[in-house]
């Protein structure tokens, strides 16, 4: 797998907070789930935003290489 060890850990966390959003209605009622609903959408949204950065970093970074003439 090609990527950052900072890559996998971003998906964890996001799959991790993914879940637990969609599962705290089974188990929380009131405003304990919502309150872990607004924090979990917090996580989302700031690992979605970590790995977006990581992605655009990585696509200006190819761009700036120079492309290969060998033909191989």
């Amino acid at each position: 797998m090609k990527g950052t060890p900072v890559k996998l850990v971003l998906w964890l966390v996001l799959l991790a907070a993914l879940l637990t959003n969609l599962t705290s209605p089974f188990y929380l009622e009131g405003s304990s789930q919502a309150l872990l609903s607004v924090g979990t959408g917090a996580v989302v949204v700031a690992a979605a935003g970590g790995l977006w950065h990581l992605r655009s970093r990585h696509l200006r970074s190819r761009a700036a290489e120079p492309e290969d003439q060998s033909g191989a």
